[in-house]
C-alpha cells in the first residue's frame, strides 16, 4: 500500500512537470508566431498575455497533481479504513463468541448449583426421615378397681383404660402432647362417634427411642363398665399425639387413629396377674402419621 501510493505520488508529480515543460515550449512557440510581428508596446502586451495563460496554464497543472494525490491518499485511507472494519467486526465475532460461552459457562453453574441445592435438599430430608422419630399406638391397659376413684370422686366398680404408644423411630421425642377419648357403643356399631378430644392432655419433655410411654387415664364405670367387660358392648377409642423429633426440631409430627375395643375374656397367671384380652379394629388406618 505504501509503495503504491509514493508511486502514484511520484508519477503525478513527473506528470505535472511534463505538462509544464509542455506548456513552456508551447508558450515560446506561441510568442513568435503571434507576436514576432509587433513592436513596442504592442509586442510586450501580447508576450505579457501569453506568459500569463501559460503560467495560469502550469498553476492548474500543479494543482490538478496536487488533487490527484490527495485522491491518491483518501483511496488508501478508505482501504486502511475497511480494512480496520473488518478487523473490528472479526474482533467483535470472537468477543461475542467468548460472551456466549462465558454465558453458557455461567448457566451450567447455576443449573449446577440448583442441582447440589436440590441434592442437599433430598439428603437432609432423607437423613430426617430415616432418623425422625415414630409415634405408633401400641396397647390398651387396663386396669381395675372395686372401688374407682376419679380425681377424689368415687365411682364403684369399674376400671382406668391407658393407651400405650412406642417410639420406634430412631431420634428422642421432645414436647410431646397426648388427648385420648373413648366412646362405649354397640358391639354392631361400625361407625365411630365425632371425637373432640376434650380430657386433659398427658405431656412429655422427653422420650427415649423404644420406651413405651402413655396417654392420660380414662375412666370406665358404671353400666357401660359392666356391659363393656360382659361383652355386651364395645368401646371406640380416640387418640392424637403431637410432638417434635429431635432430628428435626422444627417440624410438628403428629400420630392420629381411631379403633374400636371387645372385651373377650381375660386369664389369671400364676402369679395372679390378670391379662385382658381384647378384639380390636382399626378404623380406616389404624396409625395416620405426619
Amino acid at each position: 500500500m505504501f509503495y503504491d501510493s509514493g508511486y502514484q505520488s511520484g508519477y503525478n508529480e513527473r506528470k505535472a512537470k511534463v505538462e509544464s515543460a509542455h506548456y513552456a515550449a508551447y508558450t515560446a512557440d506561441q510568442i513568435e508566431r503571434e507576436c514576432s510581428g509587433k513592436v513596442g508596446s504592442s509586442a510586450r502586451k501580447c508576450i505579457a498575455e501569453i506568459v500569463k495563460a501559460e503560467r495560469e496554464s502550469q498553476r492548474g497543472e500543479s494543482d490538478l497533481a496536487a488533487q490527484w494525490e490527495a485522491a491518491e491518499w483518501a483511496k488508501w485511507a478508505g482501504v486502511a479504513a475497511l480494512a480496520q472494519l473488518i478487523a473490528t467486526v472479526i474482533g467483535l465475532y470472537f468477543i461475542k463468541g467468548t460472551l456466549d460461552a462465558t454465558q453458557t459457562a455461567v448457566k451450567d453453574t447455576g443449573n449446577a448449583t440448583k442441582a447440589m441445592i436440590r441434592q442437599t435438599e433430598l439428603a437432609e430430608k432423607a437423613h430426617a426421615a430415616e432418623y425422625r422419630s415414630w409415634v405408633l399406638f401400641d396397647n390398651l391397659e387396663v386396669s381395675h378397681a372395686t372401688e374407682l376413684s376419679v380425681n377424689g370422686v368415687p365411682h364403684g366398680a369399674g376400671c382406668t383404660l391407658q393407651f400405650q404408644f412406642t417410639n420406634f423411630g430412631r431420634s428422642p421425642i421432645i414436647n410431646a402432647k397426648i388427648l385420648a377419648e373413648i366412646s362405649p357403643t354397640s358391639k354392631n356399631d361400625t361407625q365411630p362417634p365425632l371425637f373432640n378430644a376434650s380430657n386433659t392432655a398427658q405431656t412429655y419433655s422427653a422420650i427415649a427411642p423404644d420406651v413405651p410411654f402413655f396417654g392420660p387415664l380414662i375412666p370406665l364405670t358404671g353400666e357401660n363398665y359392666e356391659a363393656f367387660f360382659a361383652q355386651r358392648s364395645a368401646i371406640w377409642i380416640y387418640y392424637f399425639v403431637e410432638y417434635y423429633s429431635v432430628s428435626d426440631r422444627n417440624r410438628l409430627c403428629t400420630t392420629e387413629g381411631v379403633q374400636r375395643f371387645i372385651f373377650q375374656g381375660h386369664t389369671i397367671g400364676s402369679d395372679g396377674t390378670v391379662s385382658n384380652k381384647f378384639a380390636s379394629k382399626p378404623f380406616g388406618d389404624q396409625n395416620r402419621v405426619t
